[in-house]
């Protein structure tokens, strides 16, 4: 592939591929968000109350550190925990939400929380793995999982929409819940969508932070955007989580990791006219 072309598979053609001018899809303009930041927690499990009050201090931390943007880890508010997900799956307008999203607002924050979601009906039908995007402007977003890991349909079901793409301020950011970004389909979706930064929450251990990382840097390059990872810090249901979480600029160079697990917030500058943006601290909360 020469380095001015991309080969972008044909969504109604599996398999197909056509020839498109790298430009068309880099030359969008530059980011409205200036700085963005991702949480690595470590969630109490099936607690929504106390990983609310959890995620109210990062998202204080991050507001202090002049972030615009704040991801959270795949069902951060429960932890990944597939024996509470029903029993803890919240409507996208329930008291916890409403009181995360006012303090978005106080805090100027655009803020992204895990959790399962509630299918009102028909009765008795399995949640989805969601994010609910938490608008500075007291506006909401909700995107469910598209893409289902193997198993995850023993006690999830699948989201119908292949891509969810928000604009903020002249931002377009695509959100996307761990192996969704493993499906090229799906940044796929959000380029074309006009995306220019592809925001993770994700649960990967460590015979997978590897390749996960990887495939984000391949997307950051790929499509000239900024890409965020939040995973957890530590141990959630099943799985041993590694940290690492970070954020990627669209050369693929790492503007700001995790050194590893344990609780931690992640900032970079991803907006302006520099070309390479400057990492920032890498701080755990008090």
């Amino acid at each position: 592939m020469s380095d001015d072309k991309i080969d972008i598979e044909n969504i109604n053609t599996p398999g197909k591929t056509a020839r498109v001018d790298r430009a068309k899809c880099l030359a969008m303009p530059s980011l409205a968000l200036r700085r963005v930041a991702v949480a690595q927690t470590l969630p109490v499990a099936g607690d929504v109350a106390a990983n609310a009050q959890d995620h109210l201090r990062w998202m204080e931390q991050a507001a202090e550190q002049g972030a615009q943007w704040l991801q959270f880890p795949e069902l951060s508010l429960t932890g990944y925990e597939p024996e509470y997900l029903a029993a803890c799956a919240l409507p996208p307008n329930s008291p916890v939400l409403n009181t995360l999203s006012q303090a978005a607002q106080r805090l100027r924050l655009n803020t992204v929380v895990g959790l399962p979601l509630a299918c009102a009906a028909p009765a008795g039908a399995k949640p989805w793995i969601g994010a609910v995007l938490l608008h500075a402007d007291g506006g909401r977003t909700v995107y469910r999982k598209h893409h289902l890991h193997a198993g995850e349909d023993a006690f999830a079901q699948p989201g119908h929409a292949p891509a969810c793409v928000v604009a903020l301020g002249g931002t377009a950011v695509g959100l996307a819940i761990c192996v969704d970004a493993n499906h090229p389909i799906h940044a796929q979706r959000a380029a074309e969508q006009g995306a220019r930064l592809y925001s993770v929450g994700i649960l990967t251990t460590a015979t997978g932070v590897q390749a996960d990382s990887a495939q984000l840097r391949r997307h950051a390059v790929r499509y000239g955007w900024h890409v965020l990872m939040a995973n957890f810090g530590g141990s959630t249901g099943p799985y041993v989580a590694v940290g690492q979480s970070a954020i990627w600029g669209p050369q693929g160079q790492c503007l700001a990791q995790a050194s590893g697990d344990g609780p931690a917030l992640v900032v970079a500058d991803v907006g302006g006219d520099a070309p390479t943006p400057s990492p920032l601290s890498v701080a755990a909360l008090p």
